[in-house]
């Protein structure tokens, strides 16, 4: 996902996020999968059988849901970062398949994912394009599940 759609991420406008993602380390993988521990809780609880994560980032939770024999998909409009994210997974022995394409638009998949998610992507748009990225997973997965942090977002319509 860009960071140019929101004026409120002038820090982040200067970089480009593929600049915020190393190499995973094993250490780095049980951190970052500890802090979203809960959130993975509550989308475990649905039993899901296939996944699709918009705005993969170093790939982290993607790589985990693998881990447990779930079917995962990879969305992100960068392919610096969808290249990183690939060499996390073959470091970390994962199965993810990744597509480049923008979550700001309609997603090049069938309808038939039991959950679209996405972590740390909504809070850098407006409120009308977190309407559109939640609607356009809305249009291929059950269910949509997503963190977000930095500010309130508006009421959001689920399934």
């Amino acid at each position: 996902m860009t960071t140019e759609s929101h004026p409120a991420n002038s820090y982040e406008q200067k970089k480009k996020w593929s600049d915020f993602y190393s190499s995973l380390t094993i250490e780095d993988h049980l951190c970052n999968l500890s802090r979203h521990r809960f959130f993975l809780t509550e989308m475990l609880k649905k039993k899901p059988k296939r996944i699709v994560e918009v705005g993969v980032g170093s790939a982290t939770i993607s790589i985990f849901l693998s881990h447990l024999g779930i079917e995962v998909i990879g969305i992100d409009n960068s392919r610096e970062i969808i290249e990183k994210a690939r060499k996390n997974c073959v470091k970390l022995n994962a199965k993810v398949e990744f597509i480049l394409a923008d979550g700001l638009s309609p997603l090049p998949l069938r309808d038939d994912f039991d959950i679209a998610f996405s972590q740390g992507v909504a809070e850098h748009f407006s409120d009308v394009e977190i309407e559109s990225f939640v609607k356009y997973q809305l249009k291929v997965g059950k269910r949509v599940f997503f963190i977000t942090t930095q500010r309130v977002l508006l009421p959001i319509f689920w399934r």
